[in-house]
């Protein structure tokens, strides 16, 4: 296997009819409005994705409620994220055990927390590719862990992210910045068997956090 160049990655948003990324920024992005943020956009060997605006924050065991703080606009906002005493399942049908949050420009997660979240950004990957996520440095430092499945061939759709806050402090995420970087691999030849072809469950996914589907 081969990782794509900047210059492959680029041919393959701007000239294929289903382009590998959608939207595509061209250059490495690193400041929002003045501001230094964690870069998005095209790297020399991969792709920096972006954060989107909706998240699927996960219960935590206890006897009480407890709140999470995010913006939207210029206003501070409290979602309240019920505990439990249920099992998180691996098989078979299980009721959701999130919160919604939607639209949101940033929030803090406190330690521990764990949430879905998305990229704002539309992935058609073609039969002899597939994609693999790896960290970005300034998520990485700041205790953020960022876990991303392969994107199969020819899946497509938006890519959820599954984030964690492993540390003892509240960590604040800011939608729209560089959250995690996708590097894309060839294959020695097509593969026999696509993601397409096995109509897999994931495919298609819209922009918003897809929770697990175990039926």
């Amino acid at each position: 296997m081969s990782v794509l160049s900047d210059k492959t990655i680029k041919q393959l948003c701007i000239e294929a009819e289903k382009p590998l990324i959608w939207p595509f920024v061209e250059d490495s992005v690193s400041v929002d409005r003045g501001v230094s943020i964690p870069s998005y956009g095209l790297t020399s060997y991969g792709y920096d994705v972006r954060l989107g605006r909706n998240i699927k924050y996960f219960m935590t065991e206890g006897p009480d409620h407890h709140y999470v703080t995010y913006k939207r606009g210029n206003m501070e906002q409290c979602a309240k994220i019920p505990t439990t005493a249920r099992v998180m399942k691996t098989t078979g049908h299980q009721d959701p055990l999130y919160v919604e949050i939607k639209d949101i420009d940033s929030i803090v997660l406190p330690p521990g927390a764990f949430i879905l979240a998305h990229t704002d950004e539309h992935f058609n990957i073609p039969r002899n590719i597939t994609g693999i996520c790896v960290g970005k440095s300034t998520i990485a430092r700041t205790g953020i862990i960022v876990t991303v499945t392969p994107l199969e061939p020819e899946w497509t759709g938006y890519l959820t992210l599954e984030i964690t806050n492993p540390t003892s402090l509240p960590i604040e995420l800011t939608t729209g910045i560089g959250i995690t970087q996708i590097q894309f691999h060839t294959g020695d030849q097509d593969c026999a068997v696509s993601y397409g072809d096995r109509k897999g469950k994931y495919m298609n996914q819209a922009k918003e956090p897809v929770e697990a589907i175990l039926s």
